[in-house]
């Protein structure tokens, strides 16, 4: 112990010149708990063990003949693993991307560009951080891995007057690696684009995946950005000229884009436009095409022009999830085609302008998609002044779209009494279910009276759609029973969500002879595989003996594959028969 101490002193007397003052000090000594101090004035670190642990204030390396040389030193990582600390100094480096000084990120258009496209261009991980907006002259493309957070949202990319009208703040675009391996784990996020003027500029982040066959790219993070804004102007939108985000895929190469997620964004989709070479850049808040599996667009918020998301997938790609947006685009809020096994859910959708969409003048319009869960959406058409112009339909169901499922817990609002429907469906689309319990409103004389009201629809194939009541057309004489007052209605079918049939309503006999057609079911589920045999009832006159106050008989009625229902046998009377709780099994054998 006094030979540490005494060496410890003579460390000191060396360092003594550099003193404004020669001052002595206590006597040195090791404490009980390792401490080694000299009194109460000075502690030089703790003995722990055989090892003298030195913990001055400040470390300086200084002098000419100091090279600063720290490439041995060691620190301790949180997990307490030892880590380079060169290695460690390097990597924290590159992870804060300081624009500045000398010019960039002062209010100095050209460095800041220049400064921008060079961060990303190297690639790799890094934060940009700034003190105040950094201008851009032009957009910056990323071909190489790149992970990039910006730190203060508060000082946005700011677009000049010379940015181009063809330019796109951000592209990522892979190299291709031509070895089947796939571009992994890139990740923008942070990033607040002020295109400063609206409709300056083309898109704000790009997904461009055309530099060759090969590229693939999976587990993309688009989080915590902001495109654009909503202001007090004219018509409220700072947008960029086309869609906030797009994705660009290889022309023929398929399945390049999956396991993704767009998530808690806010973007002002721009209107699109087409160039001067007749390229069109579409608009909206996202454009993608041939997506591939378990795509998510989750918890954004979307405002502006034209679709708030319009994607289309590739043959096959399965779970994607639409859920916990709020979409209120002037344009409708989803556009999804090719969607499989996937769902729309707890959405915010609503139209608050005037309808700047496509002819699909609907909230949400599926096409060619297949097993799709519509479910929690509050889907509101009909939000603005109560005017032709801004009120739409709320589903509209295209193409071939089967397996549709839309779910109780929905609200859907639109104008009736300006030719809007709930729900529309093309020919060419089968098995939808429409489950009750739904919320169905509709203005009444203006929008800030709201009332529940009947489904209004317009269905193309009524067998292709379950739990919606559907009208039949009566034949050979027979017509729906009007007296009685409001206590009846007329015949009308139903497929209940598990696909059994029920018919209901009174009807007045007309012809009444074995093998009379009463009225035939539409194409689609409504008709059996094969002939089946209901009896709906006969109201009978009192009469003495079976009948002395009246009643009902069954009568036999077939129902053939081609949805025909035929009497079985002649009626001997005209009275009224009910189909009520009348019901079958389509598909049983």
């Amino acid at each position: 112990m006094i030979r540490l101490a005494s060496a410890l002193l003579a460390l000191l007397a060396l360092s003594s010149a550099a003193l404004a003052q020669t001052r002595p000090l206590p006597p040195g000594e090791i404490r009980a708990n390792g401490d080694i101090t000299f009194g109460n004035t000075l502690k030089l670190g703790k003995r722990e063990g055989t090892k003298t642990v030195i913990t001055p204030d400040t470390l300086r390396i200084l002098g000419p003949g100091s090279t600063g040389d720290a490439s041995t030193f060691d620190v301790s990582s949180p997990e307490g693993r030892a880590l380079p600390l060169a290695r460690t100094l390097r990597e924290r480096v590159r992870n804060w991307t300081e624009f500045g000084p000398g010019g960039a990120c002062e209010g100095n258009a050209v460095a800041d560009t220049a400064a921008f496209q060079a961060a990303f261009a190297a690639g790799g991980r890094f934060t940009l951080k700034c003190s105040q907006p950094i201008l851009l002259n032009a957009g910056a493309v990323a071909t190489k891995w790149v992970h990039i957070e910006a730190e203060r949202q508060a000082a946005p990319i700011k677009l000049t007057a010379a940015f181009p009208q063809n330019g796109d703040v951000l592209t990522l675009r892979p190299a291709p690696t031509y070895d089947g391996s796939k571009s992994f784990g890139w990740r923008v996020a942070g990033l607040k684009v002020d295109p400063q003027v609206n409709g300056r500029g083309r898109h704000g982040i790009v997904v461009d995946l055309t530099a060759g066959d090969g590229v693939q790219l999976t587990g993309l993070a688009v989080e915590h950005n902001q495109v654009g804004d909503v202001i007090a102007q004219a018509d409220g939108f700072l947008a960029m000229g086309a869609a906030a985000l797009r994705f660009i895929p290889h022309p023929s190469q398929a399945d390049q884009f999956y396991v993704s997620t767009v998530r808690q964004n806010y973007f002002v989709g721009g209107p699109g436009f087409t160039d001067g070479s007749g390229n069109v850049a579409p608009g909206g808040g996202f454009y993608a095409r041939r997506l591939g599996d378990s795509f998510h667009f989750d918890e954004n918020w979307v405002k502006g022009y034209g679709r708030g998301i319009d994607v289309e997938y590739v043959a096959g790609a399965a779970n994607a999830t639409i859920h916990r947006n709020n979409l209120t685009t002037s344009g409708g809020a989803i556009r999804a085609k090719g969607m499989f096994r996937g769902s729309i859910l707890d959405n915010q959708i609503e139209l608050f302008t005037a309808w700047t969409g496509d002819a699909d003048q609907a909230l949400v319009v599926l096409e060619d998609s297949d097993g799709v869960v519509i479910d929690l959406n509050n889907i509101s058409a009909n939000l603005g002044a109560n005017t032709a112009n801004l009120t739409c339909d709320g589903i509209s169901l295209k193409g071939t779209s089967t397996r549709i499922d839309i779910r109780s817990g929905n609200r859907n609002l639109v104008n009736s009494a300006l030719g809007r429907v709930h729900l529309r469906t093309a020919a060419g689309v089968s098995q939808v279910t429409w489950h009750p319990g739904q919320r169905i409103e509709n203005p009444v004389n203006t929008v800030s009276t709201r009332a529940a009201s009947v489904l209004a629809t317009s269905i193309a194939t009524p067998g292709s759609v379950r739990g919606l009541w559907f009208p039949l057309t009566l034949a050979n004489g027979w017509v729906n029973q009007t007296t009685g007052g409001a206590t009846y209605e007329g015949i009308s079918a139903m497929i209940s969500p598990d696909g059994r049939v029920s018919l209901r309503g009174n009807v007045v006999p007309g012809t009444q002879d074995a093998g009379t057609i009463i009225t035939t079911l539409p194409a689609g589920d409504l008709r059996p595989a094969k002939t089946m045999r209901v009896f709906p009832k006969q109201a009978q006159p009192a009469a003495a003996g079976a009948f002395p106050n009246g009643g009902y008989l069954p009568i036999g009625v077939q129902i053939a594959p081609t949805g025909e229902l035929v009497l079985t046998y002649p009626l001997v009377t005209q009275a009224a028969v009910s189909f009520d709780d009348t019901s079958y099994n389509p598909t049983a054998q």
